[in-house]
């Protein structure tokens, strides 16, 4: 074979393996980011170190989170509707999960803003209530800094409000509790991987529902694998 039939024969060679590559990469566009009502975290942002108690009076800390996912609601036992309404959703989630035998990692965590009155005795009479297998986590005055770290990892929002010249039982009836309403999703790894939010009702009451955070739960455990 001569030079030029060579010179050749190696461009169509070179030719056929770049159509090939391109065809590839042309048939598998990299993979995008699920859309959910929420945001997304591509890159799992880490938690603070914290140690709490969880309703079985058990230490609670970021070791406790690995190997699952955790989905993480928040607020206060004496809530009258968002709070039980929101743990009724997720136990919805979780017994749909459950048919389908997809429930075997996932968790649900509440986590108490109210920790005077939200005890470890008081969570454990609550939570089992929603589920058997839902997570309640209070603290001490002296895991107060570590339990607040927590909240500043994932962004959790709330106020306690002093009632003026409140002369009732001080740690029951004396303040108030008010707190941002969002769901966040820990991956296996004990990092924060999204953030759920609320759907939008008539006159704009927030709520969420159990196909959309089944759906988007599914959506972003199987984007990360």
């Amino acid at each position: 074979m001569n030079i030029t039939k060579k010179v050749t024969l190696s461009f169509l060679v070179m030719a056929l393996v770049l159509f090939s590559i391109s065809a590839v990469l042309l048939q598998s566009p990299e993979k995008k980011a699920p859309v959910i009502n929420g945001v997304v975290i591509p890159k799992a942002k880490s938690l603070n170190q914290f140690s709490m108690i969880d309703h079985r009076n058990n230490i609670f800390n970021n070791q406790q989170l690995e190997g699952r996912w955790h989905l993480v609601s928040y607020g206060y036992t004496h809530c009258p509707d968002i709070c039980p309404n929101t743990l009724n959703i997720l136990a919805g989630v979780v017994e749909k999960l459950e048919s389908e035998n997809k429930a075997d990692d996932l968790k649900v965590l509440f986590y108490s803003i109210d920790p005077k009155r939200d005890t470890v005795s008081h969570l454990a009479e609550y939570i089992p209530f929603f589920h058997k297998d839902f997570i309640g986590l209070t603290y001490v005055d002296e895991m107060q800094e570590s339990a607040q770290a927590f909240e500043q990892s994932l962004g959790m929002i709330s106020v306690l409000t002093p009632i003026e010249n409140s002369d009732v039982n001080p740690v029951y009836e004396s303040y108030t509790v008010s707190h941002g309403v969002m769901l966040y999703l820990l991956n296996p790894q004990g990092n924060l991987q999204a953030v759920f939010k609320p759907e939008k009702g008539e006159g704009g009451v927030q709520h969420f529902t159990v196909q959309k955070i089944y759906a988007d739960y599914l959506a972003v455990r199987n984007y990360f694998g």
